[in-house]
């Protein structure tokens, strides 16, 4: 069974300890009714409980689950109302009466393959936590205490004296960090609100380093559009900032590769006493539609039309009232203004999404456009519009925005030989023809320890291949970076308004997997985009489809296309001349029927080597092959505007 991983990119504390946004969790789409922008980070008071309330019995203080507390009113989260909760002595409670799957801590409680549990509320989860050393100076307990009077009641759930244990990521140990930790759970009736109160910490006598937590609120899945946290750490630096100057978001960047949300504490950056991050109940206003992204190539082409240059938005109702006919305004800037007629949406419900396709953009020259897809004024202006800068080249398409990875993704060893592919289409009656791959190859030294093999394909729009370039032994000065692939075509290389499928593949390889392709997050994901396929197959490729909520891959790959007037690419043409064929090794090459000049001549084996480049004379051009092995190769005449291919045999 095909299967594909991806490489963490950041520092190796980072990846060792966090699961990517794309490591394989299945997550079901939901909103979480908690958003970033509503969030509160104050300073407060910490108001131990004392013994007041009622205590909370588990087993153990190390990894232990309650039975279920009464929360003392009827709390709102999620869409659902809870009256119950179960606490984990890990730093975290889940909402309900279903017993949590597991008492142990989880790294990432947002891994539904290991993490199963939802609607969960977590104050300090992500770390392994025990009873502090001085059971007799500093008892641990775990304790719930409901006040004030209805309808404005305050549950306060306590954890009080807890440590970190040291944390073992690989070969790679965290020593613990804190000897003393207090935190509470606050539940708010009526508002549903919720805050996390951080109490006294104390930081021990170990050698400083960063404890990876997850400060968070998870709905029915985890997925990015279904979790909320906090994170302290900056874009690039693995130097956690303050407490006071934490963020609310869903995803963590670092080092341009997003997490999970990320909150790093070590025994030096510890809360102020009454530290509170507020979650904030989000209530969906009447009239909320918002632009979620708009769909261009990175790279368009001058030479030949696509319908990829269709430029999409993505249009998502947020509000509670059903909008009807919503126009949509597109506006390319960059050179000659693209202003086209509105479309218009007849009817969107709440919740619900809507891809509009407008009509093609045909630019009139190269450079940096910008497209500007906007709605209506409603109920929040803040997400009415969006903009995304794309190129105009030449002759190139690529679905990739600038030249910076997310991360890299790859095959299995035991699943190797498969392609990662994109799917272009081209709406011109002039023939195009592919004549360069290039792929950006992913950071991973493993792939050049290896010398991994890789090569580019062509395949038309039933997966047929068409053509590929030679197989190329990946090296240190590969990575990161674009890779360039020629393409030899073993038949047609013609393409006349039809689908098409460009990409790298990766050889057939042992050990560890390797992480050769680049791609970009894409969320939501554009579909009938990015593909892979297996190597020889002839069923058409499988689209790379992520699971709802997630950001898709956007492969980075490029296709470099030309436009072929008065074609001779049918296979063996007669346009070309060879005598004799087979032959020793000598060939007479005339091509006298081509229009134009500048002839130029390949000869490749069967699996793409180079092994003859020349010029064209004017009458015939000897090409000698004496000292190829003997076997079936494929020789190319093409010119700015004709191409040929034809066999030939050595003896």
């Amino acid at each position: 069974m095909k299967r594909t991983f991806t490489k963490l990119k950041g520092s190796l504390a980072i990846a060792a300890a966090l699961a990517a946004l794309n490591a394989g969790s299945a997550f079901a789409q939901s909103n979480l009714d908690y958003k970033a922008a509503n969030g509160v980070n104050a300073a407060g008071t910490y108001t131990d409980l004392g013994t007041a309330g009622t205590a909370i019995t588990v087993a153990n203080n190390d990894d232990a689950n309650s039975a279920a507390q009464p929360i003392g009113f009827t709390f709102n989260f999620n869409g659902t109302n809870f009256t119950e909760f179960s606490l984990n002595t890990n730093g975290l409670i889940k909402l309900g009466n279903t017993p949590f799957t597991t008492a142990t801590a989880q790294s990432n409680i947002f891994n539904a393959a290991v993490f199963p549990d939802i609607n969960i509320i977590a104050p300090l989860a992500g770390v392994d936590l025990q009873g502090a050393a001085d059971q007799t100076a500093n008892p641990t307990e775990f304790r719930v205490e409901t006040t004030g009077t209805a309808p404005n009641r305050v549950t306060t759930i306590q954890f009080e004296n807890l440590a970190d244990k040291p944390t073992v990521s690989g070969t790679v140990t965290t020593p613990a960090q804190f000897t003393i930790i207090n935190f509470q759970v606050k539940l708010y009736e009526g508002t549903n609100n919720i805050e996390f109160v951080y109490g006294p910490w104390t930081g021990s006598a170990n050698t400083e380093d960063a404890q990876i937590f997850s400060v968070a609120l998870k709905g029915s899945s985890g997925g990015p559009n279904d979790r909320l946290g906090l994170s302290n750490l900056p874009a690039t630096t693995f130097a956690p900032l303050p407490w006071s100057q934490a963020r609310f978001e869903t995803t963590t960047t670092f080092n341009g590769t997003g997490y999970i949300p990320t909150f790093v504490a070590t025994k030096n950056v510890l809360p102020d006493a009454g530290r509170t991050f507020r979650f904030v109940k989000y209530s969906a206003p009447a009239n909320d539609l918002a632009v979620e992204a708009v769909y261009t190539l990175g790279k368009q082409p001058l030479v030949a039309p696509t319908n990829n240059n269709q430029i999409q938005a993505v249009i998502k109702n947020f509000g509670t009232a059903t909008q009807t006919n919503v126009p949509v305004t597109l506006s390319v800037n960059g050179g000659t203004a693209f202003n086209p007629t509105p479309v218009i949406v007849p009817s969107i419900a709440p919740g619900a999404t809507v891809t509009v396709t407008f009509p093609s953009y045909v630019a009139a020259s190269t450079g940096t456009k910008m497209a500007n897809v906007s709605l209506p004024a409603d109920d929040v202006p803040a997400n009415n519009a969006k903009a995304t800068s794309f190129s105009v080249t030449q002759s190139t398409l690529s679905y990739a925005v600038g030249t910076t990875p997310t991360s890299g993704v790859g095959f299995l060893a035991t699943s190797s030989n498969r392609a990662f592919l994109t799917r272009y289409t081209t709406t011109s009656t002039t023939p195009v023809t592919v004549t360069n791959v290039r792929a950006y190859i992913y950071n991973d030294p493993n792939a050049a320890t290896i010398n991994l093999p890789v090569f580019a394909v062509v395949l038309d729009s039933t997966g047929r291949e068409l053509g590929r370039s030679s197989v190329v032994a990946l090296t240190g000065g590969d990575l990161d970076a674009y890779y360039n692939f020629p393409i030899t075509y073993t038949t047609t290389s013609t393409l006349t308004n039809t689908a098409f499928y460009v990409g790298m593949a990766m050889g057939t390889y042992t050990g560890n997997t390797v992480f050769p392709m680049g791609y970009q997050d894409e969320l939501p994901s554009r579909r009938k985009a990015y593909y892979t396929w297996a190597v020889g197959s002839t069923s058409k490729p499988t689209e790379s489809i992520p699971t709802a909520g997630n950001p898709g891959r956007r492969y980075m790959i490029e296709a470099e296309i030309s436009t072929v007037s008065g074609v001779r690419d049918e296979f063996n043409s007669s346009a070309v001349a060879v005598y004799p064929n087979p032959s020793k090794g000598l060939f007479s090459v005339s091509a006298k029927e081509f229009k134009g000049s500048n002839l130029n001549i390949e000869v490749r084996d069967l699996q793409g080597k180079l092994v003859y480049s020349g010029v064209a004379a004017d009458k015939a051009t000897s090409v000698d092959l004496q000292n190829a092995a003997s076997g079936v190769y494929l020789l190319k005449v093409y010119n700015e505007s004709e191409i040929a291919v034809k066999r030939i045999v050595v003896q």
